[in-house]
């Protein structure tokens, strides 16, 4: 998974039917996305995405398992 959530990329079809919203706990670690993005999980990653689902930035994170 990790060699395809590529900053620049967008996520592929299989890649969205993984990803799920960052909880709002965890939300508060990162602080606001920039308008327009949003934060999600993928796998371990938390994730952002700009509105055509094309990757911007991957952080790794212990907490983001579901």
């Amino acid at each position: 998974m990790q060699g395809r959530l590529r900053v620049g990329q967008p996520l592929d079809y299989q890649l969205r039917r993984q990803m799920y919203p960052l909880p709002a706990g965890l939300s508060m670690q990162y602080g606001p996305a920039p308008r327009g993005y949003r934060y999600v999980i993928i796998g371990g990653n938390i994730v952002m995405l700009d509105p055509g689902y094309r990757v911007q930035d991957v952080f790794l994170s212990r907490f983001a398992s579901k």
